[in-house]
């Protein structure tokens, strides 16, 4: 087959400026061309007649497009061209914003929540808005972004989650958000940075932004990392300095730890060994104890306070022989390999 057989639907110059068309509002580096070629053709001539149109279409594209070049392990963009109409069709690839976040809020979940009920769809017990609760960390910093993207959705990734009651302060704790079938980017982060600073201030904070990859993602999914918790603990009876003292027994204590009673609906049941690197306590006004553990990555920290009903053991409540409870919790470290990035305090 020659090269003139090989386009007779459409010729290359016409294609190229689909494409480009097409294109033109992508922001992107690396590209992979696709075709869809009339069916009649049999499997053997429409093989040759891809290699050949894709070689012609690039070579053309790489006299347009300077600075941008066919990728075929991951490519920014795929273009699939409709050889027979004339079309093309783009898919993006997901951007991948990576950074800290800090959040103040007690109400406020790391991600998007489903309502239960309705799983999304909108009922009256969410009020139509199909979530459990109304906003979230990954919708703070994902809005912005996703309109500096020009994205259509978002996903976020984690080194772990915090309770919704519960602060994440310290330096925060590293995310990657990937902002799907983006046009744009390569967007500016200063700005994407102060307007989530200015619109969340007191609820949500965000340092140290960059543009990464899907390997960020990985590894910050399989990423398990030491946390430091601060904990106010209450009881039926005052607690004393005699009791803070205790707590300091749970040093290097290794924990046999169920799936809390609080989470079995949407957790398996599952028995766990979890290590106390190290505890201190102090009592504070009103009967309290302030106490700071530093854990292993999973460590249910409100069990180790209750004991669960014995799901947890040891506990403060069984060390201290009192039902304790957890009334204020903050994640003040997450004890990661990526560098501390400065905060506000």
């Amino acid at each position: 087959m020659n090269r003139t057989s090989a386009f007779f639907v459409a010729g290359v110059d016409d294609l190229v400026d689909v494409i480009v068309r097409a294109t033109v509002r992508h922001e992107f580096t690396t590209y992979l061309i696709g075709s869809r070629l009339p069916s009649s053709l049999e499997p053997g001539a429409a093989r040759e007649t891809k290699r050949l149109l894709h070689a012609d279409i690039s070579s053309a594209l790489d006299r347009k497009w300077f600075g941008r070049r066919v990728d075929f392990d991951d490519p920014e963009i795929r273009i699939l061209v409709d050889v027979t109409h004339r079309e093309a069709t783009v898919w993006s690839a997901p951007a991948w914003l990576v950074g800290r976040y800090r959040k103040f809020d007690r109400e406020l979940p790391q991600s998007r929540w489903p309502c239960r009920r309705c799983r999304g769809s909108g009922c009256e017990r969410c009020l139509g808005t199909g979530k459990t609760y109304v906003e979230s960390v990954e919708e703070a910093i994902g809005g912005t972004a996703l309109l500096a993207c020009e994205g259509v959705a978002t996903r976020f990734h984690a080194v772990g989650r915090e309770d919704v009651d519960a602060r994440m302060l310290g330096t925060g704790r590293p995310f990657v958000l990937e902002i799907v079938e983006p046009l744009r980017r390569a967007a500016d982060l200063d700005p994407i940075q102060r307007v989530v600073t200015e619109t969340w201030a007191g609820r949500v904070g965000v340092s140290g932004l960059r543009w990464g990859s899907a390997h960020d993602a990985e590894a910050v999914k399989a990423r398990e990392c030491e946390k430091s918790y601060r904990v106010v603990i209450a009881a039926p009876r005052p607690l004393c300095s005699e009791d803070a003292a205790r707590i300091a027994d749970l040093t290097s204590a290794e924990l046999k730890q169920e799936t809390p009673n609080r989470v079995l609906h949407r957790r398996g049941d599952v028995r766990r060994r979890r290590r106390v690197f190290r505890a201190e306590a102090r009592s504070i006004r009103g009967g309290l104890i302030e106490a700071r553990f530093r854990v292993q990555s999973g460590t249910y920290v409100k069990e180790l306070v209750s004991g669960d009903s014995g799901r947890t053991t040891p506990s403060v409540s069984a060390l201290l022989g009192t039902a304790c409870r957890v009334l204020l919790l903050d994640v003040v470290a997450v004890h990661d390999d990526i560098t501390a990035l400065p905060h506000d305090s």
